[in-house]
């Protein structure tokens, strides 16, 4: 008993969680790997630290509670995601167009604070119209089926699966039959993807279950940690033509660092807000240069908006309005915070990202990238109304030179980059 009492411990350690005893085997988002659980199955262990991320991340993931304050639109579904429903795990929203994507794009805090305020993009902005075009495109933040996994596992990629192949951290494994899956296997086929989270095996080491994590369409249980016998397994998952991708080295893959503690079977954001004021896209967040930032003020006791940027005094604002908007912002890092007299509010932070980009077209077309407060990650040609076709990860060399020479398969470019707070990329580039 004192030896699954250790482990129970160690398991706390590596996931970063708080786990109730009475929680421990309700349901499989709470099982742990090498514990003998209600199942009376052994289940394989994490080899390793960042194996082990990688399981608590897809809790999360999956398990992560959250009530709207107003209704969340919702352009895949019949209805919206309803004022004051008691929701778990991530919604599914393909939201590339807006670099939207919890865990990748923005942090699980910065899609807590944007559902807590009032008057966010979480709730204003109509994404089934021009210029998001209605493409499964809200709400606002969430995820897919493979921005989950990505994050997940620590992998900085575009959000569509066919880009699997320009993923250098896994290795392509079609000789692996069902019975040969690891704890954090890729399960992928071409418009989908998912990622094994529990293996339960009996006596005679003969695995009986498998508990699958990914994030699909279905309303109200978007992102999801579903159960299968080992038969049940290999229908969907192996005679439905999915290949194995197995990581290369999970050791690295870092812990999330978001305060959450289970309840229930789901887990309860332990963040602190504040009410005081907010930007319309959450607190801690990135913009583009060039875009205007909107500072949402959400409360009466203050005269001032005060701003500083990169911890020095930059401007302040008389408060005529419950919004105050920023134009043509430098890059930096921000921060804000209301004032009256004596009295201040707490401080709510964004950044600014520097994004500079050139091409030149001849027998291929060379992309130039470049920043001064951001990393530069990946490219996309695609069209209009900016589906990829075409995909660059940017290798160490090439963020180096600050270019990439791609074939032109496309005419609307767009480079991605990463900032302190979360990702943002271009306006989309037509190539003339």
């Amino acid at each position: 008993m004192q030896s699954v009492r250790s482990f129970v411990v160690l398991a706390m350690l590596l996931c970063g969680l708080i786990i109730p005893d009475a929680a421990m085997c309700q349901k499989a988002c709470l099982t742990f790997a090498g514990l003998q659980s209600a199942d009376g199955l052994v289940h394989d262990q994490p080899e390793n630290e960042g194996m082990a991320n990688a399981l608590a991340k897809a809790r999360m993931v999956a398990g992560v509670e959250w009530t709207p304050l107003n209704d969340v639109p919702s352009v895949y579904s019949s209805s919206p995601y309803f004022a004051g429903d008691h929701l778990l795990g991530l919604p599914y929203s393909l939201t590339q167009k807006v670099n939207g994507y919890v865990g990748l794009d923005v942090s699980f805090y910065t899609f807590m604070t944007a559902l807590h305020n009032p008057r966010s993009v979480m709730y204003s902005e109509n994404l089934s119209q021009a210029p998001y075009y209605g493409f499964d495109a809200a709400p606002y933040y969430g995820s897919v089926c493979a921005t989950s996994v990505w994050y997940v596992l620590g992998i900085k990629a575009p959000y569509y699966t066919s880009s699997i192949q320009a993923i250098k951290a896994l290795q392509k494994r079609e000789d692996l039959p069902a019975d040969s899956i690891q704890l954090c296997d890729v399960l992928w086929k071409t418009g989908h993807v998912a990622m094994v989270y529990d293996i339960g095996r009996d006596s005679s080491n003969s695995i009986q279950k498998v508990v699958v994590f990914e994030t699909t369409r279905n309303r109200r249980l978007d992102s999801k940690l579903v159960e299968y016998s080992i038969d049940g397994f290999r229908n969907r998952w192996n005679d439905g033509g999915y290949m194995i991708y197995r990581p290369k080295n999970l050791s690295n893959n870092p812990a999330h660092d978001e305060p959450f503690c289970w309840s229930d079977g789901h887990l309860t954001p332990l963040f602190d807000y504040n009410d005081d004021l907010c930007t319309n896209h959450g607190d801690r967040v990135a913009y583009p240069i060039g875009d205007s930032v909107v500072v949402n003020v959400l409360s009466d006791d203050y005269s001032e908006l005060e701003m500083f940027k990169d911890s020095v005094f930059f401007q302040s604002y008389s408060i005529d309005t419950s919004d105050v908007v920023l134009y043509d912002l430098p890059y930096g890092s921000y921060q804000a915070r209301l004032t009256n007299d004596s009295i201040v509010s707490d401080f709510i932070s964004f950044e600014v990202i520097d994004i500079n980009i050139d091409y030149v077209v001849g027998d291929k077309l060379t992309v130039y990238f470049s920043s001064a407060n951001a990393v530069p990650e990946f490219m996309s040609l695609g069209d209009i109304r900016e589906c990829p076709y075409y995909c660059t990860i940017f290798t160490q060399s090439q963020i180096a030179q600050g270019s990439a020479t791609v074939p032109l398969t496309s005419n609307y470019l767009k480079v991605h980059f990463r900032g302190q707070y979360g990702r943002v990329s271009n306006r989309v580039i037509r190539i003339e």
